[in-house]
């Protein structure tokens, strides 16, 4: 992927502002020359339409949203030849073995505590910009471009 293409992350949470996201994601912006694209949905019809409608290159779930069943949102990518590629980085305020363990199973590729502040929120978009976006790591392509 070409540092000039904007990284576009779909978050699936119930808050449609995704304020701590957001601000993190323009830090990042801000210190490298990487852009990002943030698509915040919270509706189940809405999640599975924006999957149709263009291909996140990364998805943040939070996997205590009320208006998504989002053990079943994770396991449906997971479960599709054209969207199980795509990252999944998953957020529970319950960060015990069992819910991570849970999350890994149904295919997620990361599972931490759901920030709270924006410095955590920092800190979790860094760390996925130094691993999954930095110059190393090559993020799946579509099955059409396979």
């Amino acid at each position: 992927m070409s540092s000039l293409q904007p990284v576009v992350v779909l978050a699936v949470k119930d808050d449609l502002k995704a304020l701590g996201l957001r601000a993190a994601l323009q830090a990042v912006e801000s210190a490298t020359a990487r852009s990002f694209t943030l698509r915040v949905e919270c509706y189940m019809e809405s999640v599975l339409s924006a999957l149709q409608e263009a291909r996140p290159d990364l998805i943040v779930l939070d996997l205590d949203a009320r208006s998504v069943d989002a053990w079943t949102f994770l396991d449906t990518v997971k479960s599709d030849l054209g969207t199980t590629a795509i990252p999944v980085v998953a957020f529970s305020r319950d960060d015990s073995p069992s819910q991570a363990e849970r999350a890994y199973n149904l295919g997620a590729n990361a599972f931490a505590p759901r920030p709270n502040t924006d410095e955590q929120w920092h800190e979790v978009v860094r760390g996925f910009q130094m691993f999954w976006l930095g110059p190393i790591i090559r993020l799946p392509k579509p099955p059409e471009q396979w």
